[in-house]
């Protein structure tokens, strides 16, 4: 129960440091990821900004260039009629263009028609005669109100004299009370705006158009559909977001051709038209794109190193469990080993202690030596039996020195000293030799 005890704390234990790894690791990771789509989200907003300032820009300055025609326009018609209005009988519309040339080039034909739409001058002269009460333009001059008449644009038709698509816009005539006198009109050519719209330069397959807002008829556009005359886009999920108004700028499919653009929308006053510009939005997005997919290559490279280096750390203490565990066994073994030296260590002390009492108990004089006739061990009576001086006595000494000591003294009577011990030594190394002498 202890050791199961005992190993459940240790694969705790071990799953604590593990823990201590992994969650650090795991927590770097997140927070370079959540920085890095952090920063991936704000690059891509400023980058639609910058695109929504772009066309933005675009749009306000075809806004002022165009509303600037358009006043000219008005101005001209002024004029027209204000030199009807003066001298009718006498008004002569050819003598008018010219006085007018000074003020407005970007029309070549204008036509004058009585109350009931006929055409009396055109400076086109294949229009006279014909009627055009049923035209947009008439209509809406006609319906202008006596007290303030404006000028009314209609819509896109064929120049008679260049085959230009063109607006008609024409203004009220009046007769001194007031009553409908016909109209004067001018052309107002989409050639002019498509030259301007042609000078921007926004990316490669941009969208710039000149929108009816009442008709959703488009007046002019460089881009999809370009040349096309009046294609009409009221349907399109592009005109509602113009016509409604909601914003000035606009992230969808557009009109014609269903490229995904951002639109910046700008409605001209006074002429029921609107200006739109659109940029291709991947294209526009291309570089923020390529940044994000850097962002995410670097912080996945940033992910793989922080795993990396964890995963090393874990093996590290992996291994160093296993050193300790094997220093562990290591020094357990030593432990029994050392035991076990200690035990011999016991036993032979026991065992020289038993021996070193036995030689003390006899009563002879007693030496030991070992295979090489070294003094080994003696009792305390063999120096004064064997009659060898106390103070000689140490152990490994050479048995010759104890037998030429004794030798000196006497004890083997008088022989030669030398001669005696190489006997002796040469008995005791005999196979029938003694290992112990006793005297």
């Amino acid at each position: 129960m202890v050791a199961e005890r005992t190993d459940t704390e240790s694969r705790w234990r071990m799953a604590c440091r593990a823990a201590l790894i992994v969650v650090p690791a795991l927590g770097l990771i997140a927070v370079t990821w959540a920085g890095t789509l952090s920063a991936i989200h704000a690059q891509a907003r400023q980058a639609e900004a910058r695109i929504a300032t772009r066309v933005t820009n675009q749009a306000v300055s075809f806004q002022q260039e165009i509303r600037h025609e358009f006043l000219a326009l008005d101005q001209t018609l002024r004029i027209l009629a204000a030199g009807w209005q003066a001298d009718p009988q006498h008004f002569d519309l050819n003598v008018w263009r010219g006085r007018t040339a000074a003020l407005f080039d970007l029309s070549s034909d204008m036509l004058l028609a009585d109350k009931n739409g006929t055409v009396t001058q055109d400076t086109a002269p294949g229009l006279i005669g014909t009627n055009v009460a049923t035209a947009d333009y008439f209509r809406g001059a006609m319906l202008q109100g006596r007290a303030a008449p404006e000028t009314f644009l209609g819509g896109v038709t064929s120049n008679n004299s260049n085959h230009q698509w063109c607006m008609k816009a024409a203004r009220r005539n009046q007769l001194p009370g007031g009553g409908f006198a016909g109209i004067v009109a001018v052309d107002w050519c989409s050639g002019a705006i498509d030259d301007l719209f042609q000078q921007a330069d926004i990316g490669p397959q941009p969208l710039m158009a000149l929108v009816g807002l009442t008709d959703g008829k488009l007046r002019a556009i460089d881009g999809p559909a370009a040349g096309v005359s009046d294609p009409a886009i009221g349907a399109s999920a592009m005109f509602q977001a113009l016509a409604t108004g909601r914003s000035n700028t606009w992230v969808g499919n557009s009109a014609l051709d269903g490229i995904r653009r951002c639109h910046a929308f700008r409605q001209i006053p006074g002429t029921g038209l609107a200006v739109v510009v659109g940029m291709d939005y991947a294209d526009a997005l291309a570089p923020a794109l390529a940044w994000a997919r850097q962002a995410r290559l670097f912080a996945g490279c940033i992910s793989v190193l922080i795993a990396t280096l964890a995963t090393l750390l874990l093996v590290g203490q992996a291994q160093a469990r296993h050193r300790q565990a094997a220093l562990a066994r290591e020094r357990t073994g030593l432990a029994v080993v050392n035991a076990q030296l200690e035990f011999a260590r016991a036993q032979a002390d026991a065992k020289t202690a038993q021996l070193q009492a036995t030689l003390e108990g006899m009563h002879d004089g007693v030496a030991m030596m070992d295979a090489n006739l070294h003094l080994v061990e003696w009792n305390e009576r063999f120096p004064e039996i064997a009659g060898v001086p106390r103070d000689i006595l140490r152990i490994g000494l050479p048995v010759e020195d104890i037998l030429r000591a004794q030798a000196r003294r006497g004890q083997f009577g008088p022989v030669d000293v030398e001669a005696e011990v190489a006997r002796r030594i040469a008995a005791l190394r005999s196979p029938n030799g003694a290992a112990l002498t006793a005297v």
